[in-house]
């Protein structure tokens, strides 16, 4: 049977004796102090004088409110040895594993032979009954160096009804000697109900001390004061740490009482006050898993209901969650999850270790204790974030159960709407019909109860149909770029851009996947508006959005009439198999040049040379270029350059059975410098990018920097000192 006691009257240097007495035993503050609302005390009393016949009625004040006159349990000057007896009975049946605290006197001095003994007992009793029957428990006896360590005062006992067997009281036995007159003031004697919830909370506390206590600092102080604060669900109110009064060896405990088992993976929380100013030092305004040596000396324990470790972390070598207390800016809350086993008990320990200066002056103040019970996983991808766009089909929202299997529970923060729940609960929906920000809760439901679980929040953002901006017309021959802009875009967003399937845009223009810009120079009309689908994806703080596609269209204009009138454009093949293009015309305006582009496929042109134009005249003119690299089979068009940068592009020829140049670009593909091999007598060189724009022109060198040119495909044109023009491919990476 576990004996604990408490002190009332103003410590005094026998109390180092409690150091020296049984594990079970603990030192804690004034019974007269605090003690809750709720107590169930004891209400019928009886008594039994055994043999000691001097003894008188010890009165019915143990049972009378509010208890500051004592039942005086007592033996009268005996002429032979024996036992008396106070018993104490509650309305009801108390519970099994219940803490009875007794509140009584014991003197010291007791001789050998004589004893205080307190036990259970059950039956009925009529009030003020000498010699009354009851029957009970063996009950515990006090030691001679317990007693002589309440030295007459006021002393909070406490022990624990068995899980076995019926009992509706409790009885006090005194056994004295021959010649000796003895009385012991029992004031009361209570217990506090467990909760019926079938939740792991706290429902009552018990203080004790192991060696080391300092009387010199004691001063009249209890080491734990007011320690029902720590299970009053106020975080104002604090249990108080008089860690000052410890010296080598020593240490306090405080330990709370749950109604229930905790179970494996449940966590034990506790909010404590900021030592010394060092836990605010550290900015912890969320959340942290942190490993604190400034808290060394705290330990914080999961017992059993006998009171054995099931798992103890020292708070100054143990990872731990810590936070801020909300609204608070010295209060933080320490968790830690208990892996090892159930548990009945929480204990709060410091020991002499515990720095006074990181303590406020040797004070550590416990607010409250208790079990969080583990959230449900959320098992959505984007698991605490998740988009959708109005109008998309419901959003399902998944939780699976802790690793006690609790049952899941949802709830709808404010102004949010479950649209349905799942047959086992563990999944809702929710509707996506208004754009907004909507937050629901998964708890865990044990036994119906999710007053102590942990929760987990799924926010949903429900977003408004993103839509491009119009893009405007463009013309063939003019080179285009357009960037797409979403409308309605989360602020933070970012998108990639592409074509479904089977979709392609304009000739001459390409879609940039990641910038949403369509750049190019068409090369021919659309003969109106063409829709482009455009497949939208996009990413917000590392969370994926839902995949849109959004309508657009561009349509291409048919280019404005040349700054010239060709009477004639051909290409022929020449003796050494050279492409030789002529051409012809009869009027030029405001004509700055001719650029001959070549293109393998009929498609993509590249530039390989150009020729001056001449301005602005009615007079004929005729145009020679040859290139001598055309290839097997080889494309040409000119591109008309005004003054003013216009550009228009003549029609198509064509030949094949062209020569193919021998010269070589190494290494290819490349990435900072390319070399020309098998070629001499170099005027110039020019590339070109796909979009026939001039990139880069270099002089009579066989080795070319590339290193600022964008990664992608270009065209290389070598101008040989005789105006010989060959063009190759290479690949910038």
């Amino acid at each position: 049977m576990l004996i604990k006691f408490t002190i009332t009257r103003k410590w005094q240097n026998r109390l180092v004796a409690c150091v020296l007495l049984m594990a079970a035993v603990s030192c804690i503050g004034n019974a007269s102090a605090q003690v809750p609302s709720n107590v169930v005390y004891a209400t019928t009393w009886g008594w039994n004088s055994g043999t000691l016949s001097p003894a008188t009625s010890p009165g019915a004040g143990a049972v009378t409110a509010p208890y500051s006159t004592p039942s005086n349990l007592n033996t009268g000057l005996v002429s032979i040895a024996g036992s008396t007896y106070l018993y104490l009975q509650f309305p009801g049946a108390i519970p099994a594993n219940t803490v009875v605290h007794i509140d009584m006197s014991v003197p010291t001095g007791l001789a050998v032979g004589q004893s205080v003994t307190i036990g259970f007992n059950t039956g009925t009793i009529t009030t003020n009954s000498n010699k009354g029957s009851v029957s009970g428990t063996s009950g515990t006896t006090l030691s001679a160096s317990l007693i002589s360590l309440g030295g007459g005062s006021k002393t909070n006992y406490t022990i624990v009804t068995p899980a076995t067997g019926t009992y509706n009281g409790v009885y006090i036995q005194l056994t004295v000697g021959i010649g000796v007159s003895v009385t012991i003031p029992v004031y009361d004697a209570y217990y506090l109900p467990k909760p019926s919830t079938q939740c792991p909370v706290p429902y009552d506390v018990v203080t004790s001390t192991t060696p080391g206590i300092n009387v010199d600092l004691l001063a009249g102080a209890p080491p734990i004061s007011n320690p029902y604060n720590a299970i009053d669900g106020n975080n104002a109110t604090y249990a108080d740490f008089n860690t000052s009064v410890l010296s080598v060896g020593g240490g306090l405990q405080l330990t709370e009482l749950l109604n229930t088992p905790a179970r494996s993976g449940d966590s034990i929380s506790i909010v404590i006050n900021d030592p010394g100013g060092q836990l605010l030092n550290l900015n912890l305004l969320s959340g942290q898993l942190l490993t604190l040596n400034l808290l060394s000396g705290i330990t914080l324990s999961a017992l059993d209901a006998a009171g054995n470790t099931v798992q103890s972390f020292d708070l100054g070598n143990t990872p731990l969650t810590i936070r801020l207390l909300s609204g608070a800016t010295d209060r933080y809350i320490i968790t830690v999850p208990v892996t090892s086993g159930a548990f009945s008990q929480i204990q709060v320990a410091t020991s002499n270790l515990v720095s006074a200066s990181l303590l406020n002056n040797g004070d550590l103040h416990v607010y409250e204790m208790g079990v969080i019970v583990p959230a449900p996983t959320l098992a959505s991808a984007n698991a605490n974030t998740q988009y959708a766009y109005v109008g998309d089909a419901p959003v399902t929202l998944t939780a699976s159960s802790n690793a006690a299997n609790d049952a899941v529970v949802w709830t709808a923060g404010s102004n949010s709407t479950i649209s349905s729940v799942s047959e086992n609960g563990s999944s809702i929906t929710v509707p996506t019909t208004s754009a907004g920000t909507y937050v629901y809760y998964a708890q865990s439901s044990r036994n119906g109860c999710t007053s102590t679980s942990a929760t987990d929040m799924d926010s949903v953002y429900i977003l408004d149909t993103p839509t491009v901006n119009t893009l405007p017309d463009g013309k063939t021959g003019t080179p285009y770029s357009q960037t797409l802009s979403i409308t309605n875009a989360p602020t933070g967003a970012t998108y990639t851009y592409s074509l479904p399937d089977g979709y392609v845009l304009p000739d001459g223009l390409e879609l940039d996947p990641n910038t949403g810009t369509i750049s190019g120079t068409p090369t021919s009309s659309t003969n109106g508006a063409v829709d482009i689908p455009i497949i939208v994806s996009g990413t917000i703080n590392g969370t994926t959005l839902p995949t849109i596609t959004v309508d657009a269209s561009i349509t291409i204009d048919p280019a404005d009439a040349l700054p010239i009138t060709l009477s004639s454009f051909n290409a022929i093949l020449d003796a050494q198999k050279d492409a030789v293009l002529t051409w012809n015309t009869v009027s030029e305006i405001n004509n700055k040049q001719f650029d001959i582009q070549h293109a393998t496929d009929g498609y993509n042109f590249s530039n390989i040379g150009e020729v001056a134009g001449s301005g602005t005249t009615s007079t004929p003119h005729t145009y020679r270029f040859i290139d001598h690299n055309p290839g097997a089979v080889a494309f040409y068009r000119l591109a008309c350059i005004g003054f003013d940068g216009t550009i228009s592009y003549s029609n198509i020829v064509s030949i094949s059975g062209g020569k193919t140049g021998n010269f070589l670009i190494k290494p290819n593909p490349a990435t900072g410098y390319i070399d020309l091999e098998n070629i001499s007598n170099i005027a110039s060189v020019k590339i070109y990018n796909t979009a026939g724009a001039l990139v880069l022109t270099s002089g009579n060198s066989i080795r070319i920097n590339i290193t600022g040119l964008a990664s992608g495909l270009y065209y290389l044109s070598v101008i040989q000192t005789d105006g010989t023009v060959s063009t190759r491919k290479f690949t910038k990476l």
